[in-house]
């Protein structure tokens, strides 16, 4: 900081003698004040945008955890009662699976394979509305077989 105020009044130094302490004129003033208007929008717009993406990649965090959080309660489930439990297109409270909720989130189960297949492929889809708005999905796969 020492160092910058140093070369700042070296600076102050040679306009004052080059100038001969006359002062900055009205069309200076106008254009410093232009470029230091024109530097605090661009970084302005670079910090909203780094927020919304923070918002973001929160919001994907919490989806993720939530799939996760399902896909292990299907795998603790016995093999033979998942179906029962889990039937194909059935969707999960949010209150069920997380201690976070996103806005309008929902949560469905299907298998893509049919329900007699083993190995039992389950999908777990969760939709949500972001707070840009908009419908956001994603999606998980994991295949289930019988022990034998």
């Amino acid at each position: 900081m020492q160092v910058l105020i140093s070369r700042l009044r070296n600076l102050a130094s040679v306009y004052d003698k080059t100038r001969a302490g006359k002062g900055l004129t009205l069309v200076e003033l106008l254009i410093v004040s232009l470029v230091l208007a024109v530097t605090i929008g661009a970084l302005l717009v670079v910090f909203v945008n780094a927020l919304n993406q923070i918002v973001l990649s929160k919001e994907i965090s919490i989806a993720t955890d939530d799939l996760r959080d399902i896909l292990e309660k299907i795998k603790a489930t016995p093999f033979s009662n998942i179906v029962v439990q889990y039937p194909n297109g059935s969707s999960i409270a949010a209150s069920v699976i997380g201690s976070f909720i996103l806005p309008n989130e929902s949560i469905s189960i299907s298998y893509p394979r049919g329900t007699n297949a083993d190995p039992l492929e389950v999908n777990a889809t969760i939709t949500w509305l972001s707070k840009d708005k908009r419908t956001r999905t994603q999606s998980f796969n994991t295949l289930l077989t019988r022990m034998m």
